[in-house]
């Protein structure tokens, strides 16, 4: 099997770690929150209207800003959404820096040594407030300019596991996820794309035939599917600065 399939095999591999049933259990708040914003009585996720006023807007006319045709339930469902968004990141963050240390207290490797728990802990505190200060504001220049947040998906995939292994401080962390990431491009964007495509091609498949006979198991299938998606990420973000920057200091 080639290297990079067998690196996709394992990044799909989430529970190949040693504390499963921490991962079972934040696997499942995962897909509950989510679950519950969709089903949620005081929520809809229904954004028709929204949409057709959006695409009656020309560059002629300018939108009326007072007649957004926005329900409270859409409000309520944007806000809770974002808020079990945030708390899903975080998950994934401390998935990421939980294999990464697990790898090194079981391989041992001279010069790598694990975090510590209150280390570990007090960097996911922080990381919890960088991505309120810095990410969000800053992450909507990004959005804005699609294909330089598709440029950066490499880069802020593996941010998390070098920053919580414990290796350097939070910037020195970024610029070193910078450097890993570029210098390894290809390889490093192929995995995340192969992921998502695999999810893609579930929502077409398996959740096309779903939806035909219940919208419930459709969102159902598709929560525990990006679930599994946002792990998978996380894992790759783990594996890849782990195996580069191991490779890196034997260069050296």
């Amino acid at each position: 099997m080639p290297a990079q399939l067998r690196n996709l095999w394992e990044t799909l591999k989430i529970e190949k770690v040693r504390h499963k049933w921490l991962l079972r259990f934040a696997f499942m708040l995962v897909v509950v929150l989510n679950l519950a914003v969709l089903f949620c009585p005081i929520t809809d996720n229904d954004f028709t209207d929204f949409y057709a006023w959006v695409n009656s807007i020309t560059y002629w006319q300018s939108p009326d800003m007072t007649s957004v045709p926005l329900t409270a339930g859409n409000v309520n469902y944007i806000v809770f959404q974002l808020v079990v968004d945030y708390i899903e990141v975080l998950i994934a963050c401390a998935y990421a820096g939980l294999f990464v240390r697990e790898a090194r207290q079981e391989l041992k490797i001279v010069g790598f040594s694990p975090i510590s728990k209150r280390g570990f802990v007090l960097r996911l505190f922080i990381i919890a407030v960088f991505i309120i200060l810095a990410v969000i504001p800053f992450g909507l220049v990004f959005i804005a300019t699609t294909f330089m947040a598709i440029l950066l998906i490499p880069v802020i995939i593996m941010f998390p596991a070098a920053y919580l292994s414990g290796d350097s401080g939070l910037w020195k962390s970024l610029g070193r996820s910078f450097s890993l990431t570029f210098r390894h491009y290809f390889t490093n964007i192929f995995i995340p794309a192969c992921v998502y495509m695999i999810y893609e091609l579930l929502g077409m498949l398996v959740g096309g035939i779903l939806y035909q006979f219940s919208t419930t198991a459709y969102y159902v299938f598709m929560t525990f599917a990006s679930t599994w998606c946002l792990f998978a990420m996380a894992r790759w973000g783990a594996m890849a600065y782990s195996t580069l920057t191991a490779l890196r200091s034997h260069k050296n």
